[in-house]
C-alpha cells in the first residue's frame, strides 16, 4: 500500500473513496463513505451509526472499512482520501499504532485491502472541509439514519457541489 501523489492522471477502473467517522459528546459513534469516479461524480454513499463506547479513532477506522466494503472488487485503483491524518499515516506506517483496538482496526483495513483489491488502494490526507465523507457523518450526528445521511450527499451529483476542491493542495498536507 502506497500514498498516491494528488494530481495523478486517472483512468477508466479508479475510483476515489472519502472516508470518516466521528463520535458524539456522549460517545456514540457514527461513520460516511462516498465513493466518486475521478471527476468527482458520485457513485454511491453510506453511512452507519456504530453505537456506543466509541472513539473518534475508532469511528474514523470504522469508516475507512465501511468505504472499502462500498469499492468495487474490480477497480483497478482506489484513491482513499480521509481527513483523520493520525489514521492515514497509522495505516501507512508512518505512525506507530501501539493501541491494540486501533492496531486490529488498521490490520483489518490491510487484510481488506490486500484480500479485496490486492494492494490497489493509496491513502491520503485531506481537510476536513473537502472531505465529502464529512457530509454523512454531520447527518449522522444530527440524528438522521444511516440511509437519511447517504441520500442526502446522493442528491449532489457531484462532490464539487458542496465541498470545493478535493484535494490538499499546500505542501504540508501532502507528504
Amino acid at each position: 500500500m502506497s500514498r498516491s501523489k494528488y494530481h495523478e492522471d486517472f483512468r477508466v477502473g479508479e475510483y476515489i473513496l472519502y472516508t470518516d467517522g466521528g463520535n458524539t459528546n456522549n460517545r456514540r459513534g457514527y461513520c460516511g463513505a462516498v465513493l466518486t469516479d475521478p471527476h468527482g461524480t458520485i457513485l454511491d454513499a453510506r453511512g452507519r451509526h456504530l453505537g456506543s463506547n466509541v472513539t473518534n479513532n475508532i469511528a474514523e477506522y470504522n469508516g475507512v472499512l465501511l468505504g472499502l466494503e462500498l469499492a468495487p472488487e474490480s477497480a483497478l485503483r482506489i484513491v482513499l482520501r480521509s481527513d483523520s491524518q493520525l489514521i492515514v499515516r497509522q495505516i501507512t506506517y508512518l505512525y506507530a499504532c501501539t493501541a491494540p483496538t486501533l492496531r486490529g482496526l488498521r490490520d483489518k483495513v490491510h487484510e481488506l485491502t490486500r484480500k479485496k483489491f490486492d494492494g490497489r488502494v493509496d491513502f491520503e490526507w485531506i481537510r476536513r472541509g473537502r472531505n465529502s465523507a464529512d457530509k454523512i457523518c454531520k447527518q449522522l450526528n444530527r440524528g438522521a439514519t444511516g440511509a437519511e445521511a447517504a441520500q442526502f450527499v446522493k442528491n449532489f451529483q457531484h462532490v464539487h457541489e458542496y465541498a470545493g476542491p478535493q484535494v490538499a493542495t499546500h505542501k504540508d498536507e501532502v507528504q
